[in-house]
């Protein structure tokens, strides 16, 4: 009896730090705006889609500041190519499933022109293709397997965490190296589980895990048992180096690792002025699937961390808590390369579809919901006051 009291009462001490510390890490701290560079509008233009094609795209990507790729929701086997400069649809890039091994579309990765990766559903392999859809390698099930040893939440089965932004899948071309989010059983993961290590090197030479690595830090790491809505258990990463950038949809810091030995180097608060305390997750038990939605939609929640090269900078967005009756709203903020805040803009998101990054800047997607057959693309470049 002595023995199930201390239990109860090291459990109770357990979930009171929990709370704690998920109180101190759901709270923003704002450090300044020191305002030393500038988002000016540069290019904007009307881009037709061809018929039977859609303008509200999955997921894009720029490739080189002028190649526009993208997949839309109702598309299951076509990428779209857009020439940026001339403003104008190129070709689609369609894949087939006895020649591409590519069952559905889930997401794709640009590494050049010729050589396209793509995560296929319901699969947790890798198919990589050329520009005319043909198959240049595969890496199946069997290849990808996480052992117990590396890391057990993951052993049982795992997908690649890229239905929200691609920058949870990158690719070194010089070695050979994938750098990846993972959710374990399946990319809806409902959970959120603290203990799990959630990144992931695979060498695709060996066709084997080099390193299982980062398990949840911060509001994620703090939440307990109780979940927020699935998309927001996602983790976002950026490999520059041998540094390796975690950030979380509801959480306000960075976290930096070092890629060679999978420690944690640094966390740093980077929320901008405009910021709220992040909502307190939900009791699975007792919650319905309606109030998990009516979260999602009320919490505010941060994009990936983007890098640009040309500048020097960092960026990231941040989704302002959805209010019935206004426009919604969405922060851009600018970091220097030691993430201090050097700009920070308001934008209204009601008809911006995605935000791309490029090299010097981002790039502002933008649909009419009374338009089906074009796009407007408008270019931001980070500029120095």
């Amino acid at each position: 009896m002595k023995k199930l009291a201390a239990i109860v009462i090291f459990l109770s001490v357990l979930n009171s730090c929990n709370n704690d510390k998920w109180a101190e890490y759901s709270e923003p701290d704002f450090s300044g705006n020191s305002e030393a560079v500038y988002l000016e509008q540069v290019d904007s233009a009307v881009i037709a889609v061809p018929e039977k094609h859609y303008n509200i795209f999955q997921n894009c990507q720029i490739y080189h500041d002028s190649l526009l790729y993208a997949v839309s929701w109702y598309d299951e086997m076509r990428l779209s190519l857009y020439n940026l400069a001339s403003r104008s649809f190129m070709y689609d890039i369609l894949l087939d499933k006895n020649t591409s091994a590519v069952n559905r579309i889930n997401n794709f990765m640009v590494a050049s022109e010729d050589s396209i990766f793509f995560t296929s559903f319901p699969k947790t392999g890798l198919v990589l293709v050329d520009s005319r859809a043909r198959k240049l390698d595969t890496w199946i099930d069997d290849d990808m397997v996480i052992s117990p040893e590396m890391e057990p939440g993951l052993s049982g089965g795992y997908a690649f965490s890229t239905a929200a932004y691609l920058d949870n899948f990158q690719y070194d071309r010089e070695k050979k190296l994938i750098y990846a989010a993972l959710s374990p059983g399946s990319a809806y993961d409902q959970i959120g589980s603290p203990e799990v290590k959630r990144h992931g090197i695979y060498n695709t030479v060996t066709r084997k895990w080099e390193k299982i690595m980062a398990p949840y830090e911060g509001v994620l790491k703090y939440k307990g048992d109780n979940v927020y809505f699935y998309d927001m258990h996602y983790t976002y990463q950026l490999v520059l180096g041998d540094r390796m950038y975690v950030t979380y949809p509801v959480d306000h810091r960075v976290y930096v690792y070092d890629i060679n030995t999978g420690k944690l180097v640094m966390e740093k608060e980077i929320s901008p002025s405009c910021a709220v305390k992040f909502a307190k997750p939900l009791d699975p038990s007792l919650c319905s699937d309606e109030e998990l939605n009516q979260l999602r939609k009320t919490t505010a929640y941060y994009g990936p961390v983007y890098y640009h090269p040309d500048v020097e900078c960092f960026s990231r967005f941040y989704n302002l808590p959805h209010v019935d009756g206004k426009d919604s709203e969405m922060a851009v903020i600018i970091y220097d390369r030691d993430f201090n805040i050097v700009c920070e803009k308001m934008f209204s998101t009601n008809i911006i579809i995605k935000l791309v990054p490029a090299d010097d800047g981002l790039v502002a997607l933008l649909t009419d919901p009374y338009d089906a057959d074009n796009f407007v693309m408008v270019k931001y470049k980070i500029c120095q006051k």
